[in-house]
């Protein structure tokens, strides 16, 4: 979590986000209804969804399944159901380790990255999808699923 307090104040992170759909959404062919995310970054380039990896390979508990998919699925979902009210909105994945990366061989759109390089990954897109009064929405919108 210290590596995303380096962000700037036009960045707002949310911690331990917890989507609960009232009925499932169809996404890449899979019903969908809920989805956990360590942490999410909002800026005027987007949101990102950050799935957290910590420990070694001694240590990384496969039960949980597959991390890029976890990511890249709550990515998609979190993308589902903010489109419609913001058609530019672009929600990239990413998959943050500390020592130890789990099997990547098919990463499809998730970025693997160690902590301490996440911030510059988020820093370099520079592109502006969203007004701060989308921002503003936005904040208001995920907070609410903070709050269910």
């Amino acid at each position: 979590l210290d590596y995303l307090t380096q962000l700037s104040d036009s960045y707002v992170v949310f911690n331990n986000v917890k989507i609960r759909l009232p009925k499932p959404i169809l996404v890449e062919g899979k019903r969908l209804d809920s989805a956990d995310i360590d942490h999410l970054a909002l800026s005027e380039s987007g949101l990102f969804a950050i799935k957290m990896i910590t420990g070694t390979k001694q240590t990384y508990d496969q039960s949980s399944g597959n991390p890029f998919e976890q990511v890249r699925m709550s990515a998609r979902m979190c993308l589902e159901i903010l489109r419609p009210m913001f058609p530019a909105l672009n929600v990239r994945g990413i998959l943050a380790y500390q020592s130890f990366l789990p099997d990547h061989s098919d990463v499809g759109t998730v970025k693997a990255l160690e902590f301490p390089d996440v911030p510059a990954y988020i820093y370099w897109f520079k592109d502006t999808v969203l007004s701060t009064q989308e921002i503003n929405r936005l904040v208001n919108f995920i907070q609410g699923f903070q709050q269910t």
